[in-house]
């Protein structure tokens, strides 16, 4: 999910600050590879708000299943 915001949502990721890292890369993969999503694309899609909150609530799903109540808030 920390790939995911940092792909799409770069400076949210960077304002939250999470204590985890992104998801580790193969050797010579990049994010966009992973993905399959191009930076420009991400770019395009994280433009509509109805993606934002999407990315949003699985955030919080995602602290919430981790015990990170303090970081959900």
């Amino acid at each position: 999910m920390v790939l995911v915001m940092s792909h799409y949502l770069p400076d949210l990721s960077r304002r939250l600050e999470l204590p985890c890292k992104p998801t580790p890369l193969d050797a010579g993969q990049t994010p966009e590879q992973k993905l399959h999503c191009t930076t420009q694309r991400a770019s395009e899609i994280s433009v509509h708000a109805e993606t934002q909150l999407f990315l949003y609530n699985l955030l919080l799903a995602k602290l919430l299943d981790d015990g990170d109540k303090s970081n959900a808030k």
